[in-house]
C-alpha cells in the first residue's frame, strides 16, 4: 500500500511541475506579444523589402494645435527617390479615427528626396487644441527604372495643445 501510495505522489509532483512550466511558457508569450505590438505601435515597423532599409514616423506637438509628424527613412541602396509618398492625418471623434488631412508629395515639397539612400523630413499640420491625432506615412523608395516599394507606418496619438 505504500508503493502505491508513493507513486501517486510522484505522479502527482510530476504533474504539478509540468503544469507549472506550461503557465510560465504562456506567460512568456502573452508578454513577448505585448511587446512586439508596442513595438509596431512606436513607429518602427519591421519589414522585408527589396529597396527599404528601414522607416520611423512620429508626431511632436507645439503651441497653437501645430502637430509636426516626422518621418525617416533609409534605402538599401542610393535611389532616385526615397521619403514618404502620402501622409494621412487622423483626429480621434467620438471613439473613431476620422481622416481630417491628406499630404501627397506630388504637391508637398520636401516630402520626397532625390538621389539619395536617406529621407529625415516632416509636415506641420494645425489641429484644435485638445483633440487627438496621428498619422500614416507611406514610406517609399523608388529607382528610375519605376521598381519600388512602400510600407505604412502609423505615429503613435498626440494631443494638440494651446
Amino acid at each position: 500500500m505504500k508503493r502505491y501510495f508513493f507513486v501517486f505522489l510522484m505522479t502527482l509532483f510530476t504533474f504539478s511541475l509540468l503544469m507549472q512550466n506550461a503557465a510560465a511558457a504562456e506567460i512568456v508569450t502573452a508578454h513577448a506579444i505585448e511587446d512586439c505590438n508596442n513595438y509596431i505601435s512606436d513607429g518602427i515597423v519591421p519589414y522585408a523589402s527589396l529597396y527599404l532599409k528601414a522607416q520611423k514616423a512620429w508626431c511632436s506637438t507645439s503651441s497653437g494645435g501645430k502637430i509636426e509628424i516626422h518621418f525617416q527613412v533609409t534605402a538599401k541602396s542610393r535611389m532616385s527617390s526615397v521619403g514618404a509618398k502620402d501622409i494621412y492625418v487622423y483626429e480621434k471623434r467620438n471613439g473613431a479615427w476620422v481622416e481630417v488631412k491628406h499630404y501627397s508629395s506630388s504637391s508637398t515639397t520636401g516630402m520626397l528626396k532625390s538621389n539619395t539612400s536617406f529621407c529625415d523630413s516632416s509636415v506641420t499640420f494645425t489641429g484644435t487644441i485638445g483633440k487627438e491625432y496621428k498619422a500614416i506615412v507611406t514610406a517609399y523608395a523608388g529607382n528610375s527604372s519605376s521598381e519600388s516599394d512602400s510600407i505604412d507606418v502609423e505615429t503613435s496619438a498626440v494631443t494638440a495643445k494651446r
